[in-house]
């Protein structure tokens, strides 16, 4: 039974502790670089993420969050397909202690902007086939819109916080 609750988590009448999911990366990002997180199949190829790049895309995607002003309890915004930048997106969001709204990429652009706007978020991580969407309702919110990839046209942050530590969640 230990296996599932390593997989699943602690026992429903333990609560999780809130830095439960980033403990359990880091461990196997250190126990096991390597070990397998994510597999996507593509027509052509496999794509592989391990839980060292896991805990590096949700560092860096945290980093941006901070160094675009996002803080414990700042509503963050996903306009996203269901890929794993999503989960990235989503793990850095908590590194910060901010709640994610998940925008449904189906939606007309002006439901997501009134979500958006309802919400308060104060940023919007998109993809590349939602880029223009989130730009126009980031635009009409006085928002920002980030993407997802290390190289892109968004603040060049860093797999470590702006300051060079290791990330930690901001708890208040």
């Amino acid at each position: 039974m230990a296996f599932l609750t390593e997989i699943s988590g602690p026992d429903i009448q333990d609560a999780a502790a809130p830095r439960w999911v980033f403990d359990q990366i880091e461990r196997w990002a250190e126990q096991s670089p390597d070990r397998v997180a994510f597999v996507i199949d593509h027509q052509d190829r496999l794509s592989e993420y391990r839980y060292a790049d896991v805990l590096r895309h949700a560092n860096l995607l945290a980093a941006k969050l901070q160094a675009n002003g996002v803080r414990f309890g700042d509503h963050v915004g996903i306009l996203m397909e269901n890929v794993p930048q999503w989960v990235f997106a989503l793990l850095g969001a908590m590194r910060l202690g901010a709640v994610t709204v998940p925008l449904a990429t189906t939606l007309p652009e002006s439901s997501i902007q009134r979500i958006a706007e309802h919400a308060g978020c104060g940023a919007i991580f998109a993809d590349d086939a939602n880029w223009e969407k989130a730009g126009r309702v980031s635009a009409a919110l006085g928002s920002v819109v980030l993407s997802t990839q290390e190289t892109d046209h968004d603040v060049g942050a860093t797999a470590e916080s702006p300051a060079g530590e290791k990330m930690r969640p901001l708890m208040s």
